[in-house]
C-alpha cells in the first residue's frame, strides 16, 4: 500500500472512531441528565459491553482495538438517536436503512407543487422558521404557506404532539414503482427547473453541479439505479445526522442515454 493510501486509510479510521466516542458520550450525558445516578457500570449493560471496554471508550482510547462491525452493535444497543445511528453507518462505509412509507396514490398532486416537499422537511429545521419567514425564504405569500401546511396536515404528513405542536416523523416518503405519469413528469420537471433557477442565480461555492459522460451497457441500467439510491441513502444520512439543521436543500441525480432529443440545447455565454 502506498503512503498516501495508509494515510488516507488512517484517516477514515480515525473518523468513525472519533464520531463512536463522540456519539457515545453524549449518550452517557443524557441518560446521567435524566437520572443523576446512572453509573457507568449500568451504562456498560445498556450497551451490552463490559464495564472495562466502557471505561475505555469513555476515555477514548484511541489504542483500543475496536473494528467497526463491533462499533456498530454498540451503537445500537446504546439506544442512540435513528439519525445518529444511521450517520455512523456513512462513516464506516455501510449504507443505512432508512424508514421508507410510500406516498398514497391519492396524494401524488403535492409532487406537481414544488413547494409542498421543502415546507415539509422545514419541520427537521432546528430553529423551525415561522410561515412568514418561511414564505420569504421561499418567495411565496404567508397564506400560501400556512394553506400548503394546512393541507401536509390534513393529509397525515404532519402531525400534532400533546401540545398541538406540528412535526414530521422520521419517516422518507417515496412513490410506488408505477405512479402517474402526468404527476412524475411534473415532479421531474420541477425539479429541473429549480436547478436551472439554482445555476443562474446562486455564486459557484453555494452550488456543486457534477456530472459524468461514462459508456456502459444497456443491462447496468438497474445496477447503477441501486448504487444511486445507496448514494441518496448515505447523503440523507450525513445530513440527519447534524446536530443543528439550518438550512433546506435539493440534491437531483440525473442520468440518461446520450441521443437524439430532437433540437439542440440552449447555449449559455459564461
Amino acid at each position: 500500500m502506498s503512503r498516501f493510501g495508509a494515510s488516507t486509510k488512517t484517516n477514515a479510521m480515525n473518523a468513525w472512531r472519533n464520531l463512536f466516542y463522540d456519539l457515545m458520550g453524549r449518550r452517557f450525558q443524557e441518560l446521567q441528565q435524566g437520572d443523576p445516578g446512572f453509573s457507568m457500570r449500568k451504562y456498560a449493560k445498556v450497551a451490552c459491553v463490559s464495564p472495562a471496554a466502557m471505561l475505555q471508550i469513555l476515555r477514548r482510547n484511541v489504542i483500543w482495538n475496536l473494528a467497526p462491525e463491533k462499533a456498530i452493535e454498540i451503537v445500537r444497543s446504546a439506544g442512540l438517536k435513528e439519525e445518529e445511528i444511521n450517520y455512523f453507518l456513512t462513516t464506516v462505509g455501510k449504507v443505512p436503512e432508512l424508514r421508507r412509507q410510500e406516498i398514497k396514490e391519492g396524494d401524488y398532486d403535492i409532487l406537481t407543487d414544488w413547494c409542498y416537499l421543502p415546507i415539509l422537511h422545514s419541520f427537521d429545521l432546528s430553529e423551525r422558521p415561522t410561515p412568514e419567514q418561511l414564505a420569504a425564504k421561499l418567495g411565496l405569500s404567508a397564506e400560501k404557506v400556512l394553506q400548503v401546511i394546512q393541507d401536509l396536515s390534513a393529509r397525515g404528513y404532519l402531525r400534532a404532539d400533546e401540545t398541538g405542536r406540528l412535526y414530521r416523523e422520521r419517516i422518507h416518503w417515496h412513490t410506488s414503482d408505477g405512479p402517474p405519469v402526468k404527476a412524475i413528469r411534473a415532479h421531474h420537471d420541477l425539479s429541473l427547473n429549480l436547478s436551472q433557477k439554482a445555476l443562474d442565480v446562486l455564486p459557484s461555492e453555494q452550488r456543486n453541479f457534477q456530472s459524468l459522460t461514462f459508456v456502459g451497457n444497456r443491462e447496468q441500467i438497474s445496477e447503477i439505479r441501486e448504487e444511486m439510491q445507496k448514494f441518496i441513502k448515505r447523503v440523507t444520512a450525513i445530513a440527519e445526522g447534524a446536530s443543528q439543521k439550518d438550512e433546506l436543500y435539493k440534491l437531483s441525480l440525473q442520468f440518461f442515454p446520450i441521443q437524439d432529443f430532437g433540437g439542440q440545447p440552449p447555449q449559455k455565454t459564461i
